[in-house]
């Protein structure tokens, strides 16, 4: 069974990948919801940046992953960057410079500790540090959840870097 977090859209990847496991997604607020795949990283560590900044969002990761490792001590721990922001839907605490700085901060904590890291926001970036902007849900709203196409992208990136 994978028990872990994040948001609607990791059900959407679950179904993709045509996992053969049982599954709970507890959800950027921990509760329980669809069944589905999940990473650590994604909107609930860009809410938490945005509210305890960036090295808090790092110590919530390394709390998280620490306490799997230890129920888990055989599971595989994959964690995924987070994912850039449309430009124009930055906020001052919660923006494309703050979730680099956080990846920049989380990759050597998985390589140290084992973990698999995903670098997803490379595969969702226009190039310049954006989310490409038909890979982005909800434009007009937060600007960082994916549209189909945006989960297409996704699901191909971990379709060919998990397990490897």
């Amino acid at each position: 069974d994978l028990i872990a977090r994040g948001d609607n859209a990791d059900t959407r990847a679950a179904d993709d990948l045509q996992l053969q496991h049982s599954a709970r997604n507890h959800g950027a607020d921990g509760g329980g919801t669809e069944d589905g795949l999940v990473g650590i990283g994604g909107v609930q560590d860009q809410q938490r940046a945005a509210h305890h900044g960036v090295d808090g969002a790092v110590e919530g990761m390394k709390v998280i992953t620490d306490r799997i490792a230890s129920k888990c001590p055989n599971a595989v721990i994959y964690v995924q960057s987070v994912t850039p922001m449309l430009e124009n839907m930055q906020l001052s605490d919660l923006n494309n410079r703050t979730i680099a700085e956080f990846n920049s901060k989380i990759q050597p904590i998985c390589e140290q500790r084992g973990y698999k890291y995903l670098d997803i926001a490379s595969a969702m970036d226009d190039g310049r540090g954006n989310l490409v902007y038909e890979y982005c849900g909800d434009p007009t709203a937060m600007g960082l959840h994916f549209s189909d196409k945006g989960c297409e992208v996704w699901v191909d990136y971990l379709k060919t870097h998990v397990g490897q």
